[in-house]
């Protein structure tokens, strides 16, 4: 082994035993350190170890340790609204959830329109290509990186990673399927004071 290598050996040593606490695991520190910061250490550590051959190695390994930590949050910084923004609806499941609600929304405009029973398929097709989340995630990604920060974008998906927070993505679909319900019946037990209500706009305005 050369006493390049040794030298190098020596500092990740240090690293690692001379307390100088690595990054936390799960941490955005060591998702993005674990690969490149420890490279980065290393090709600073050979280095400086053939310029500074007087300097303590503790010392080294102490500034290498900074530089590491450095090239990490640069990594992790420069990760875009946008690019949250899908981390988070991709958390969501979106391709599933507006299936499932497009799905339940055209069953329920059936049963309003019975005569569209037999083309369903049809508007099915019709709508994957327009209203599907390959279709719209673009433009949906675009929208939540407007209304909310990068910041709000993080604790969104800290959220939803939680048990609770991932019960309430399976549960949105199904809410809002059964709220849609019981508006129409509303509606439907109502409709004839819409009527009424015409009605007279209609003779005032005659």
């Amino acid at each position: 082994m050369s006493n390049i290598d040794i030298g190098a050996a020596k500092g990740m040593s240090l690293y690692r035993n001379q307390m100088i606490a690595p990054p936390v695991q799960g941490s955005p520190v060591f998702l993005s350190s674990s690969v490149q910061g420890c490279t980065v250490f290393y090709i600073f550590t050979i280095i400086w170890l053939n310029l500074n051959k007087g300097v303590p190695m503790k010392s080294l390994a102490k500034i290498f340790f900074v530089i590491s930590i450095f090239f990490s949050y640069s990594v992790y910084a420069e990760e875009s609204p946008e690019q949250t923004a899908e981390k988070l609806l991709e958390l969501f499941d979106m391709q599933a959830i507006l299936l499932q609600s497009t799905e339940q929304m055209l069953d329920l405009q059936l049963k309003q329109s019975p005569h569209l029973k037999p083309y369903r398929s049809t508007i099915l097709k019709f709508f994957d290509r327009y209203m599907s989340w390959k279709s719209l995630k673009s433009d949906i990604i675009a929208i939540y990186a407007k209304e909310f920060s990068q910041e709000e974008l993080e604790d969104m998906i800290a959220f939803y990673e939680t048990p609770t927070g991932q019960k309430a993505i399976r549960k949105v679909p199904e809410l809002m399927s059964k709220g849609a319900l019981i508006g129409a019946q509303r509606v439907k037990n109502n409709i004839g004071e819409l009527q009424q209500m015409l009605a007279e706009e209609v003779r005032a305005n005659q």
